[in-house]
């Protein structure tokens, strides 16, 4: 009797199971094409480097061979972008440019010669412009003494490292009248120009990069100075 019951329970089991997976294979047929559906492969590892008004999105290339192109929407797909891609290629790389100061979505997919698209994949990211010039301030520099006969040494006031201020750019013309152009780290308090010329005025201006992935560099204007002699 017990065999009869454990045989008469293994047969629910698999009739529970064939019922289960009819209802599976029912709610999939709703997405299955006559046919089959080819997706080419998707990106994966992609990166964003924001820019002044543009973007650079890359990926790694050459995961399938099928894949001849790839496409670039944003704003809601009311803008696109296409570029080749050969299997050749170990990067597929795409710089948007002139875009409006803001934060982006950028779906991108891939195609092949048969325009089957890949499943979408989507990018953030932000560019800059002239919201972000205006926020950005020059370095102060909190003392200054001149030693002749071309001494000038500089004591900075602290840098803006919230808007990620990376140097102070300072253009200045030397003993021999030739004009130089030195960048002082934002993480330096203190410098010394050794062969400035006397009597002489400097200018300087601060640089900027509004994230460390950045492909452009924002700079302040510049301020100009006077050689206080001793």
């Amino acid at each position: 009797m017990k065999a009869f019951y454990n045989a008469l329970l293994i047969v629910l089991l698999l009739l529970g199971g064939l019922i289960s997976c009819k209802e599976l294979n029912d709610s999939y047929e709703i997405y299955v094409v006559p046919g089959g559906i080819i997706y080419p492969g998707k990106i994966r590892s992609s990166e964003l480097f924001p820019g002044r008004h543009r973007v650079l999105i890359q990926w790694p290339a050459g995961q399938d061979p099928s894949i001849t192109k790839a496409r670039i929407f944003w704003d809601n797909y009311s803008d696109s972008l296409e570029i080749p891609i050969s299997p050749s290629d170990s990067v597929a790389r795409v710089l948007i440019e002139d875009l409006p100061e803001k934060s982006y979505a950028f779906v991108v997919k891939t195609y092949d010669d048969l325009e089957n698209a890949s499943m979408p994949v989507e990018i953030l990211g932000k560019t800059y412009g002239e919201l972000y010039q205006e926020s950005l301030h020059n370095r102060r520099i909190a003392e200054s003494s001149f030693e002749p006969p071309s001494r000038l040494f500089l004591r900075w006031a602290g840098a803006d490292r919230e808007n990620f201020a990376i140097a102070t750019e300072i253009k200045y013309t030397d003993t021999l009248g030739r004009i130089q152009v030195k960048w002082i780290p934002a993480e330096t308090d203190t410098c010394s120009l050794l062969d400035i010329q006397a009597g002489s005025s400097y200018s300087y201006r601060t640089v900027y990069l509004p994230e460390w992935i950045s492909i452009d560099t924002f700079y302040t204007a510049y301020d100009e100075a006077g050689i206080e002699l001793p």
